[in-house]
């Protein structure tokens, strides 16, 4: 359950950093997480695929967490200045999408205070349509809040994304 928390958590402020990144080719890696392995499929089942469009030639990738069956919860970097966003779900992979819904920009909700500068209040939701559950649909389980701790401190965590493995990758 901690681990959860915590990967929520993670998506939202370590994404800032870059983590989840543009799928362009040259891209200078900065504050990534790198080493990590291929997820199983349904290994993580809250996890969402954001293919941005902000109206130019190119899509631009984020990742998000299934936080209900019609909320996704995101980086607010990932939604400025978008017209519009496909959300996948389901699938370990990009070009596999069994659940996929094409979202405009009047279902975002981008925190209030965000500052693009300084990356402060770096969170938004996507409203989707119903999603039914599945084994490789589900959102992400948080613990009640009576189980609770005050701090995290020394506990292993998984991080969960579509960041790459490798710093000189050409793929995410």
């Amino acid at each position: 359950m901690k681990s959860i928390i915590a990967l929520s958590l993670l998506l939202c402020f370590a994404s800032a950093g870059n983590i989840l990144g543009s799928v362009e080719p040259n891209i200078v890696p900065s504050l990534r997480i790198l080493n990590g392995q291929s997820a199983a499929a349904c290994q993580f089942p809250y996890q969402a695929g954001l293919w941005l469009y902000d109206g130019g030639p190119t899509r631009w990738w984020c990742g998000g967490s299934l936080i209900s069956n019609e909320w996704i919860l995101t980086a607010a970097h990932c939604m400025t200045d978008l017209l519009s966003v496909n959300v996948i779900l389901g699938s370990t992979t990009r070009s596999n999408t069994p659940v996929n819904f094409d979202v405009d920009k009047n279902n975002f909700i981008i925190h209030a205070e965000f500052n693009d500068g300084t990356v402060y209040h770096d969170i938004a939701l996507i409203i989707i349509p119903a999603v039914t559950y599945t084994n490789a649909t589900q959102p992400v389980c948080l613990p009640t809040r009576a189980s609770s701790y005050p701090t995290y401190e020394g506990e292993t965590v998984v991080m969960a994304g579509w960041g790459r493995t490798v710093a000189n990758a050409t793929t995410g």
